[in-house]
């Protein structure tokens, strides 16, 4: 997430945590659980370290899991400012690995912000 301020307009960090935040440039690194909880993986100052960490994480999780390692891409409703973010993921990603490219719903991005962008990880199934 490129900001903490959805997250503070919606209820879910204070006012104090969203402010040190925004002074420190800090940028949250999101998971769900298999309940659908959300926990954060970590914290990073800059959206660079954050993409490295994204991808790192993604791969380490796919392999540990044993998932023939199919990610999906997920950006929010404003994409064409995150287009460099998201080609850096894309180019980051074996091409036979990447199922598809989707937008982030409106229920998510009315928490997160409309510029967050993530990665999906899961077993491609054929339907």
């Amino acid at each position: 997430m490129p900001t903490l301020e959805y997250l503070y307009r919606g209820g879910r960090i204070g006012k104090a945590k969203a402010l040190f935040g925004k002074l420190l440039s800090i940028k949250p690194i999101l998971t769900t659980d298999e309940e659908g909880e959300v926990n954060t993986l970590g914290t990073v100052r800059s959206l660079d370290m954050g993409l490295t960490t994204m991808i790192n994480l993604a791969k380490n999780f796919a392999k540990t899991k044993g998932f023939a390692n199919h990610y999906s891409l997920m950006g929010g409703h404003t994409i064409e400012t995150m287009r460099a973010n998201m080609d850096r993921l894309i180019s980051s990603l074996d091409s036979k690995e990447l199922v598809g490219i989707s937008t982030i719903g409106a229920a998510i991005s009315a928490h997160v912000g409309p510029e967050a962008f993530g990665i999906v990880i899961g077993e491609k199934i054929d339907i």
